[in-house]
């Protein structure tokens, strides 16, 4: 059934293809790109494609990143840097950090992959506790706990030192990018701001339209909740603010970002803890919710007419509620999923 896989289902995590701890033996061959797409153009779909999504934590990297270099016959780093990095002037976005930046480079606290015995221990230790508690959690919630483990624990991770520059310096797209918050925070500006920012549009409106649409609303395999897939990005979560429109991604160490183009909105949160979780650090709540509340002491938009795509929504002289901005653009955004027959 592989080869009835959309582009659009590998973006929106519905290709079945996430089981990274059946495909290879050990996480450090994680570094090497062409034994990493043999393995999983070896691997057998876990269920039906497009049937359900699940979380391709690991293997979404080499999936698209794949797709990226067959297309353009370059190298996802040298498509990273020609079409991003180098149009939006960024100075801290690599995946496969170049020699010359390795001393900018912010090293985890804990990683587990220190020579430190004492250090290996307790890490050990502590990863062992978070997996009982998180087990625990899981079965009270009727969660199948397997499928998680089989996309989220590689064999062999707890042993990879992800401070050497081995690592650091080998391209794994969904694993290892590295950035500055102010760069990632621009990155994701351009997607708030309708595809464009200062001048420099690197996606289209009618391509963003298709990118913001949800994807899927169901408790995936490898996430105990609904993600809202859009093409890349899931939900944003808010305590008591509306962010239905919003989107963005986090990592296992807790760094991330978000756009809103309803409030022409964009956060970066980098950091070096380590810990953290899928859905994000825990602080990146609470930054969320007091960015959304700044930032709603001054939301405005203008008048229906004069919007053509998607934002800016913001103000000459009138205020808005979100509710209120959504029905301005409900003909603007679509939401409602197409008949998947085809690729992008």
């Amino acid at each position: 059934s592989k080869q009835f896989i959309t582009v659009r289902q590998l973006l929106c995590h519905e290709a079945g293809l996430y089981h990274i701890r059946e495909m290879i033996d050990d996480a450090e061959r994680m570094m090497d790109w062409n034994f990493m797409t043999t393995a999983i153009e070896r691997a057998k779909t876990i269920h039906e494609p497009g049937a359900t999504n699940g979380y391709h934590a690991f293997t979404y990297g080499w999936l698209i990143g794949e797709l990226i270099q067959r297309v353009t016959h370059k190298t996802f780093a040298e498509v990273l840097e020609e079409m991003v990095t180098i149009p939006l002037g960024l100075d801290g976005l690599f995946v496969g950090l170049p020699p010359s930046e390795m001393n900018r480079r912010a090293e985890l606290v804990n990683n587990v992959g220190k020579n430190n015995p004492n250090a290996m221990r307790f890490e050990r230790r502590t990863q062992h506790l978070l997996m009982k508690a998180l087990t625990a959690g899981l079965k009270v919630a009727n969660i199948d706990l397997d499928k998680s483990i089989s996309a989220l624990v590689p064999k062999g991770a707890m042993y990879l030192d992800f401070n050497s520059p081995d690592f650091l310096g080998s391209c794994l797209p969904a694993v290892n990018g590295m950035f500055t918050a102010r760069s990632l925070a621009k990155l994701y500006a351009v997607l708030a701001n309708g595809g464009q920012l200062d001048g420099t549009r690197l996606i289209s409106r009618e391509s963003m339209n298709e990118i913001m649409q949800i994807q899927n609303r169901t408790m995936g395999d490898v996430i105990p909740l609904p993600m809202h897939w859009r093409l890349g990005y899931h939900r944003v979560f808010a305590l008591g603010r509306p962010t239905s429109l919003s989107f963005g991604h986090f990592g296992f160490g807790g760094s991330g970002a978000w756009a809103d183009p309803i409030r022409n909105l964009s956060v970066g949160f980098t950091l070096n803890n380590g810990f953290g979780t899928p859905f994000g650090d825990t602080r990146m709540l609470h930054i969320t919710n007091s960015v959304i509340r700044a930032a709603e002491k001054r939301y405005l938009y203008p008048d229906s007419e004069q919007i053509s795509g998607i934002g800016p929504f913001f103000p000459r002289d009138r205020k808005i509620n979100y509710g209120a901005a959504k029905k301005i653009v409900s003909g603007v955004l679509p939401r409602r999923r197409r008949n998947d027959v085809s690729v992008l």
